[in-house]
């Protein structure tokens, strides 16, 4: 599995010992990944090893994107987007797009827009694969998170433009001096969704004193001035200004109960076979609660979406526009992610999962950029011993008013990573945080990959599929989740580390719970 769909090998190397008091610790190596099909997330080794430069780029790495350097002029976006899906395999054919998007004319002023001058856009999709792609939804980082336009189909061979017109507004000249965009793409392919693609990034000069960020490389974040340092001095959030944190804990009682009108997941205990929660349900999803509780599996998983698209809105008009397009990429990785793991799970198992990314991003909404209140690096846990069971999986209690508990349980197999991760996050000094939750993010990985090997070679043929769909719907939704999170939580990395590591532990729960 690891060799042919997910084009990687990886592997770690783990050191014991016992300190002076006896105390046993245990060290892992930095994980080491090689590349094992042209499908693989990972460059080949250079060509030339002196220049370092390896093959010519030809559009971006698989289901990734391209984009290219910073551009000389405002319109001149660099290298298309774009690239194959690493689905593709699986179902054993080529799908790769490009995706270009650039500015149509100049402005006016030949060099910068003025506020009220429209920006004429042109995006040009073009099916570089050998099937088809049908319903294809073309969204742009300016306009929100619904489509600018729907592709029926597109034949192999074929393109289409797409065009979208932006007016500069008094904000965009004021605030930043610049307006960035980006356009995502979606798509099916023989009758299942593709991996959506992103295109090349389009910078563009507002008002006669702006400039473009500093720091633009291969279509990321802007950086390296004061604006994107971190957090303002006067608390502004320098990526999402309409974020205002509140206070967790207004009453002062130790606990969010009756305090704030958001969710909270706040770890209670932690042991190696089980880890418990308190989730306080905020009034809005409250009453989603009791909705789903009533409903059906189905119909539950529909109400929790529902709540999720309402969250991403939110996060979506509190952003400037680099974070508006890191927030419509997240949401539609993570709406994909989300079918492929209906599809494998159930209606079920997916409510329960989406009643958790709500409750998150709820949380994350009114905290950013705090600490999050589930987090191992907070007050120090309570730890616990709890004997060993073989299920494994997430439980949740009933409703006490406007909380509940939450108890992940962990069988034989998962306690292992539970220890490993638990050595080295509180074996640890605080200032090495996000590096150990980093490596303890592959002992989650591993044990994922393993379970995932074993259960795609006892599946049949069309289980297998959607296997390799929900884990490579995984770790694309990894990627495009950091660069989410970073934004969110600028100077603290430490809970960027610790959101991508939960997020494979989680996945790694879910295998073992719907074996």
């Amino acid at each position: 599995y690891e060799a042919l769909v997910v084009g990687t090998v990886s592997n770690i190397a783990t050191a014991k010992g016992t300190d002076a008091q006896g105390v046993e610790h245990t060290y892992p190596s930095n994980p080491v990944s090689v590349p094992t099909s042209a499908w693989s997330p990972i460059p080949l080794p250079p060509a030339d090893p002196t220049t370092g430069t390896g093959t010519p780029d030809d559009g971006g790495v698989p289901g990734g994107g391209g984009g290219g350097g910073a551009p000389e002029t405002p319109d001149v976006p660099g290298t298309p987007g774009g690239g194959g899906d690493p689905l593709g395999p699986v179902y054993g054919v080529k799908i790769e797009t490009s995706i270009y998007k650039t500015t149509a004319h100049g402005p006016v002023h030949e060099t910068y827009y003025e506020a009220g001058e429209p920006v004429d856009y042109t995006v040009t999709i073009k099916n570089t694969g050998d099937t088809a792609l049908d319903n294809i939804q073309v969204y742009d980082s300016l306009h929100g998170l619904t489509p600018i336009a729907t592709i029926p189909t597109l034949a192999p061979g074929a393109e289409q433009p797409v065009s979208f017109q932006y007016v500069v507004t008094q904000s965009d000249v004021d605030d930043r001096g610049y307006v960035v965009n980006q356009v995502t793409i979606t798509y099916d392919f023989l009758g299942v969704h593709g991996t959506p693609q992103k295109s090349n990034p389009v910078y563009i000069i507002a008002g006669e004193n702006g400039h473009l960020p500093d720091g633009i490389t291969g279509g990321g974040i802007p950086g390296g001035d004061d604006t994107h340092g971190g957090i303002i001095g006067d608390g502004t959030h320098p990526f999402f200004p309409g974020l205002h944190p509140v206070d967790k804990d207004k009453n002062g009682d130790g606990t969010t109960h009756g305090d704030s009108d958001f969710c909270a997941l706040t770890l209670a205990s932690l042991g190696e076979r089980e880890i418990r929660y308190t989730l306080h349900v905020c009034e809005e999803h409250l009453e989603a609660t009791r909705k789903a509780e009533a409903a059906s599996p189905a119909e539950a998983a529909a109400i929790w979406r529902g709540e999720i698209d309402k969250l991403y809105n939110t996060l979506y008009e509190a952003g400037v526009a680099e974070a508006q397009a890191a927030v419509l990429n997240d949401k539609v990785l993570f709406d994909a992610f989300a079918d492929a793991f209906q599809a494998l799970f159930g209606d079920a198992a997916a409510a329960d999962m989406l009643r958790m990314r709500c409750a998150e991003l709820c949380c994350m909404i009114h905290t950013a950029p705090d600490e999050l209140p589930d987090s191992m690096l907070g007050d120090y846990p309570t730890l616990m011993m709890a004997f060993g069971s073989d299920e494994a999986g997430r439980v949740f209690g009933a409703m006490d008013g406007s909380e509940c508990d939450v108890t992940i349980r962990l069988n034989d197999s998962l306690q292992a990573a539970m220890e490993q991760t638990m050595d080295t996050v509180f074996g640890t000094k605080r200032y090495a945080a996000a590096e150990a939750l980093e490596r303890a993010r592959s002992h989650w990985q591993m044990a994922l990959d393993q379970q995932v090997n074993a259960l795609y070679k006892a599946a049949d043929r069309d289980t297998r599929k959607l296997i390799a769909a929900w884990r490579q719907g995984l770790d694309q939704m990894s990627a495009v989740r950091e660069e989410l999170l970073e934004m969110l939580y600028p100077d603290n990395d430490e809970t960027v580390r610790e959101r991508l590591m939960n997020l494979y532990r989680d996945a790694a729960i879910d295998v073992y719970s719907a074996k």
